[in-house]
């Protein structure tokens, strides 16, 4: 039997299985998405115990006195996948005309189109207050924003040292004007120190925003005073320092709204966590093989399972840019 071959006489099995199936692999084992290393750390669908921090120290002992026992407060944290896949060109009207590098280069977009996807969903995550539907469900997750859950534990925001806070503490705010201004960033630093929260302060907004921020005093040059942000996403739009926050711009952001976040090294520092299946085989980027056992790639499509919820709630700041009201989430997220 003639063998189905690309338009410049490749078996379509040889770009599967010698070109296709190893990038794929090496790209789940090797790829290192930046938002997701950042600003999550990996974690799966189980229900898990937790401790909730608060406001304890050490305690002042006499020569032969031990502690006392601290009570920790325990909650629980469950984060949820959901389903994402995308289908494009493995058609036979389209393989037939396509050469060996055509399906290379798709490949590429694939995943390409997977890495936006991943940072799309953490910020979305960040981004998005589900409380604003009027319920807050323990598989939600938001930054502090008036709800909370059964399985949290809490009832307001722990304090931290002598910053006690109401149960109607939010960090899903409107900024109070209609343009962003230094008054901002100086109040979204105070939201997040004031619980204790440490790092690198990271600041995404939308390109519209820019111009908007180059005038503000404090400004400085991208080429001074490196960061980790700055290495991490230089490509994707880093921008400069205002006030001791790195800007980043990226138009996964909303124009009209600014997300105000830290890196930190720490697992517990990260502001969420980026859920995968308990299943590992259904952990990655997957290619579904095509309907015919001869040609696998005729057909194929590829997806994942995956889901980013916030797990230290003081680590960020929502703002809409607004002169009045409420917050209300980006349309685009909803």
């Amino acid at each position: 039997m003639k063998g189905i071959t690309t338009i410049d006489g490749i078996d379509y099995n040889e770009v599967y299985y010698d070109a296709i199936v190893p990038s794929l692999e090496r790209y789940n084992e090797q790829e290192v998405n930046d938002y997701r290393t950042l600003f999550t750390a990996d974690d799966d669908e189980r229900l898990k115990n937790i401790n909730i921090p608060g406001s304890n120290k050490m305690q002042k002992l006499s020569v032969l006195q031990t502690p006392d026992n601290i009570k920790v407060a325990r909650g629980r944290f469950q984060g949820v996948t959901e389903f994402y896949g995308t289908a494009y060109q493995y058609t036979w009207d389209w393989l037939k005309d396509a050469k060996a590098s055509d399906l290379i280069d798709l490949q590429a977009e694939m995943l390409a189109t997977d890495r936006r996807t991943i940072k799309e969903t953490i910020l979305k995550s960040m981004i998005v207050n589900p409380g604003a539907t009027g319920s807050y469900l323990h598989a939600d997750g938001a930054f502090w924003n008036t709800y909370f859950d059964q399985y949290e534990g809490v009832a307001n925001p722990p304090a931290h040292k002598t910053n006690t806070f109401s149960s109607a503490h939010t960090h899903y705010v409107v900024s109070g004007a209609a343009a962003i201004t230094l008054d901002d960033f100086t109040s979204a630093e105070q939201h997040l120190r004031e619980h204790g929260v440490s790092g690198n302060l990271v600041c995404f907004m939308h390109s519209s925003e820019k111009k908007t921020i180059q005038d503000l005093a404090g400004w400085t040059t991208s080429g001074s005073n490196r960061s980790p942000i700055m290495d991490a996403v230089a490509i994707e739009g880093w921008v400069a320092r205002i006030a001791g926050w790195d800007i980043v711009v990226d138009d996964s952001i909303p124009s009209g709204y600014v997300l105000f976040t830290v890196y930190d090294e720490t697992k517990l520092g990260k502001p969420a966590r980026f859920i995968e299946p308990n299943n590992p085989s259904f952990r990655g980027l997957l290619l579904v093989e095509g309907p015919n056992p001869n040609y696998p790639l005729i057909g194929a499509y590829y997806m994942r399972f995956m889901g980013s919820k916030i797990f230290n709630r003081s680590a960020g700041l929502a703002m809409q840019i607004a002169a009045s009201g409420t917050y209300s989430n980006p349309s685009y997220y909803v």
